[in-house]
């Protein structure tokens, strides 16, 4: 985020569901946080039994595209789930 303005509140989800390659169900959704400024960027990444999450970019591919209720459809077209 560079050195301006930073994130008010960190959101962690799971992936629940990956029906394409290119695609991923998680478990967030508009009821979980705001959207009125636009869709959250991803911003670390956590595979169990890493030692710690690590930072993802829009450049990497991660990319939040969808808005449903519940869940959100998070798009890492480069990136690796």
């Amino acid at each position: 985020m560079g050195q301006g303005l930073k994130p008010a509140r960190q959101l962690w989800a799971y992936v629940q569901s990956i029906p394409e390659p290119d695609r991923a169900i998680i478990g967030l959704g508009k009821r979980d946080s705001a959207f009125n400024a636009g869709l959250p960027e991803p911003a670390k990444h956590y595979r169990p039994g890493s030692d710690a999450p690590r930072d993802v970019s829009a450049y990497e591919g991660w990319e939040i595209f969808g808005l449903m209720d519940q869940p959100r459809i998070c798009a890492p077209s480069r990136a690796t789930i």
